[in-house]
């Protein structure tokens, strides 16, 4: 009698899952108040990684870009003073 032999293998075959990412945050406040140097940022993070084929994820998970250029300087302005008169002499009656 002959016997016969039955084989069984599980096969699991992972399904590809796609990289999610969060929404990108608002921007920041300008890191300088004035000036050209000052950049605005903001990010975003991963809410899945990838998975098998699936799409990966970026790299970037960070935009910058230059702030509105303000100018340093600021006018700053008092009281009015009194009104004099400069570098005239005046002669006998108070005309010049």
């Amino acid at each position: 009698m002959e016997k016969k032999w039955q084989m069984n293998i599980s096969c699991v075959v992972e399904c590809p899952v796609n990289c999610q990412l969060s929404e990108w945050s608002p921007w920041s406040e300008c890191t300088h108040t004035c000036g050209l140097a000052g950049k605005l940022w903001r990010r975003r993070s991963v809410i899945q990684a990838s998975q098998g084929d699936g799409r990966p994820c970026p790299s970037q998970m960070e935009q910058w870009k230059p702030c509105p250029v303000k100018p340093c300087f600021s006018w700053r302005y008092s009281a009015w003073s009194n009104c004099r008169v400069q570098g005239l002499d005046c002669v006998g009656d108070g005309s010049t």
